[in-house]
């Protein structure tokens, strides 16, 4: 993915179960209310067990003070799921999530299995997955970052903000982190 990049061998000793094959979703609350049977038929019964993981609780939307980076994808969510990128953006994100703002991209991944090299959709077009054959180079240009996919546009924007207050030398800076997206101001 990285042009003219050798990568990495041998492979780090501890390596990310994070997967560009499937994405680790949270879908919300709200939609395994209006869609449970669908989601019985097209998720549990097709993952089988393993895949669902239900660990948010009945006070997980309430428990926020505003200072934290848990995203609204966090706070509503009402299961985990492993969900291939296709399927995923072409049959279930507009039923979970509200995409009518263009300019506000809704955070709807768990972080605890993303990679670094992971992507959210096509900028123009959310209902298609980037695609892994590209170089990073495109697919920094014409997908949504991993970041956005995180945490959304109003965090992300937020954490950015805090990020460049508090660190505008990069000295906190990785792959993947909040900022390391963009230049800094200096």
């Amino acid at each position: 993915l990285y042009a003219g990049r050798v990568q990495d061998m041998p492979m780090p000793s501890i390596q990310s179960t994070a997967s560009e094959t499937e994405l680790n979703i949270l879908l919300p609350m709200s939609y395994l209310k209006d869609n449970f049977d669908e989601y019985l038929e097209k998720i549990v019964y097709q993952k089988g067990p393993g895949s669902p993981y239900y660990a948010f609780g009945s006070g997980t939307a309430a428990a926020d003070d505003q200072a934290n980076s848990l995203s609204a994808g966090h706070r509503g969510g009402g299961v985990k799921v492993l969900i291939e990128p296709e399927t995923f953006y072409s049959s279930f994100f507009g039923k979970s999530y509200d995409l009518s703002d263009k300019s506000n991209f809704p955070g709807f991944l768990g972080s605890n299995h993303v990679g670094n090299n992971m992507m959210g959709p096509l900028k123009e077009d959310w209902t298609k997955a980037c695609p892994q054959g590209w170089t990073q180079q495109e697919r920094d240009e014409k997908c949504i970052s991993i970041q956005e996919a995180i945490y959304g546009t109003k965090t992300l924007t937020r954490l950015e903000a805090i990020k460049e207050a508090l660190d505008p030398n990069y000295v906190f800076d990785c792959t993947g982190c909040i900022g390391n997206n963009r230049a800094s101001t200096e």
